[in-house]
């Protein structure tokens, strides 16, 4: 998965985060990734973490207020998208994370030789 694509569903799972608890009645999701929406829109194919976290989120979200996911066109002078849009530019400038795989168990569930 790419990673900007990545990015973009993570984006929308920590908005969906954010609205399972507030107390408005609808929520709008606003974002210029085409390629996000419609890989949601593909629900029997979705078979990765993110995808399936963010779609259970969606069906919790609306079962209590009025959920709305909505592609902006992006460059065009959208004040909020603008700004995500810096921010984004503004990460690719920061340095990678390291990664480091921790076995939790240690080596006690490994075959003794």
């Amino acid at each position: 998965m790419c990673f900007a694509f990545r990015s973009e569903l993570i984006a929308i799972s920590g908005v969906l985060d954010h609205s399972l608890n507030s107390y408005k009645d609808s929520i709008w999701i606003l974002t210029d990734s085409r390629s996000s929406i419609q890989y949601l829109k593909n629900l029997p194919k979705i078979m990765d973490i993110t995808g399936l976290d963010i779609l259970s989120k969606l069906v919790r979200l609306g079962q209590r207020k009025q959920a709305c996911l909505q592609r902006i066109p992006s460059h065009v002078g959208v004040t909020g998208n603008e700004a995500a849009d810096e921010l984004a530019g503004r990460g690719l400038d920061l340095p990678n994370p390291q990664f480091h795989c921790l076995n939790p168990f240690g080596n006690s569930f490994l075959p003794k030789k």
